[in-house]
């Protein structure tokens, strides 16, 4: 969330924290001792263009459902576009169908096709290519077989092949997402807990409540889920077994219980307790219940999140007068403020390979999804929308989901690192907050 409505959450006084958004929100001081580069770059890198023909099946709904399904994820990569039907020159199945001085006339660099069939036990076996056009020649071809009743995730797998075949990057379609959608009825405020495909599809509820339901964070197995409630009149946090339905109350401590982030082996939680006064951030034992605390500061400490090494803890903090975001060093129990002179930055999260930082910041004016090279010092913006809010990056390191304003509602969009294209996940309706993605749930050799 973002750090001011997080304040209120927890029951503090957001207006003291609240940064006007006026044209010098988005303004840096660059004498001194500045340390801040700002290398906006949306849509620098040209997306792909790629085509998928129709995958032949005598199982229409099948195969409808398989090219459905891999074209709405390459799109929602963010690194490529989809050829219209009517701009294809054919809809080849196989090598020898593909004509390709026509294909080089279209606008596809990349061409996927393939043929599934049945045997006689009913189990499927697809036969996939993906075409380099310019050269003439076959990238690559799997023969992948599949069990019928899980046709959607096998449409999530082969995605993932594809994606890796053209950009030779890991896919994250074979993921999930939680997040919170509130409603309204008869006046009232009503919140779910929900888990979906990365692409939105699949809606399972995992809480419901008519109190405040925020912060959820998967478990490094991908198995558990970690929230924040107020169902008991005050905020707890809670650990919640997504197979079994069986949940652990981690904290009930008198004033503040938040923000929890699980560290990357899955034995500890870095969460945010006041207990009666400031808060700031602890580390819990899941297993014991033993906690230690890591800030001492008057001020509020906030929203951490663990380095994939399990070495530093980022968080948020207004010890400066505004939020900004800190590092902690676990070995040397050491805090430094990452980004310098720079009016408002919260919600950070490391990327995959710790060299990265993924937050909020305001640019021109914007509260939008950054990038924070940690070595080079460099900020590239990566969404293209305003009021961004709980950005949350993909196990693979290339996207980042997070929620924005579309009217009056909160919805979800997703934008790749490197070409900063926004693209809104239309399959989430409703008014949606505080989105986490999981880790890879399947390791893939393919």
């Amino acid at each position: 969330m973002r750090y001011t409505l997080l304040l209120a959450t927890i029951l503090f006084s957001a207006s003291a924290f609240l940064l006007p958004l006026s044209a010098s929100a988005g303004q840096h001081n660059t004498g001194g001792n500045d340390d801040l580069i700002i290398e906006i770059k949306q849509g620098v890198v040209r997306p792909i263009t790629l085509a998928v023909a129709n995958f032949n099946s005598k199982n229409v709904q099948v195969a409808k459902q398989l090219d459905k399904i891999v074209r709405n994820n390459l799109r929602l990569s963010g690194h490529m576009t989809a050829l219209k039907a009517k701009d294809m020159p054919n809809q080849p199945f196989r090598n020898e169908q593909i004509i390709y001085p026509a294909w080089r006339k279209s606008a596809a660099e990349y061409l996927i096709f393939g043929e599934i069939t049945r045997d006689r036990r009913n189990k499927y076996q697809m036969n996939i290519s993906v075409a380099d056009i310019l050269s003439g020649k076959i990238r690559d071809s799997k023969i992948f077989k599949f069990n019928g009743r899980y046709t959607r995730d096998f449409g999530h797998y082969i995605s993932d092949y594809v994606y890796k075949v053209i950009t030779g990057l890991d896919g994250s379609f074979s993921t999930k997402i939680a997040y919170v959608k509130r409603t309204q009825s008869r006046g009232k405020r009503f919140y779910k807990l929900i888990i979906a495909d990365a692409d939105g599809a699949r809606e399972k509820v995992i809480v419901s409540s008519d109190e405040p339901l925020s912060s959820p964070a998967w478990s490094p197995d991908s198995k558990k889920i970690t929230y924040v409630s107020f169902e008991n009149g005050r905020s707890n946090i809670f650990i919640q077994d997504i197979v079994s339905g069986r949940r652990q109350l981690i904290t009930d401590f008198k004033g503040i219980n938040s923000a929890p982030a699980w560290s990357p082996d899955g034995k500890t939680l870095a969460v945010v307790l006041s207990q009666g006064a400031n808060a700031d951030i602890y580390l819990i034992d899941i297993k014991s219940g033993n906690y230690k605390r890591v800030t001492r500061h008057k001020d509020i400490d906030t929203e951490p999140s663990w380095s994939k090494d399990g070495s530093k803890v980022i968080f948020t903090s207004d010890r400066t007068g505004r939020p900004q975001i800190y590092e902690y060093d676990l070995d040397g129990a050491k805090i430094k403020r990452l980004i310098k002179n720079n009016s408002y930055s919260a919600s950070a999260h490391y990327t995959h390979n710790d060299e990265e930082v993924i937050m909020i910041n305001v640019l021109e004016g914007k509260y939008s999804v950054i990038m924070y090279n940690l070595a080079s010092k460099k900020v590239t913006r990566i969404s293209k929308t305003s009021l961004d809010d709980s950005p949350s990056v993909s196990p693979d390191g290339n996207r980042v989901i997070y929620s924005t304003k579309s009217g009056r509602r909160n919805v979800l969009a997703i934008a790749s690192v490197d070409l900063g294209n926004s693209v809104f996940l239309n399959s989430v309706r409703g008014d949606v907050t505080s989105v986490a993605w999981s880790p890879f749930i399947f390791k893939f050799s393919f």
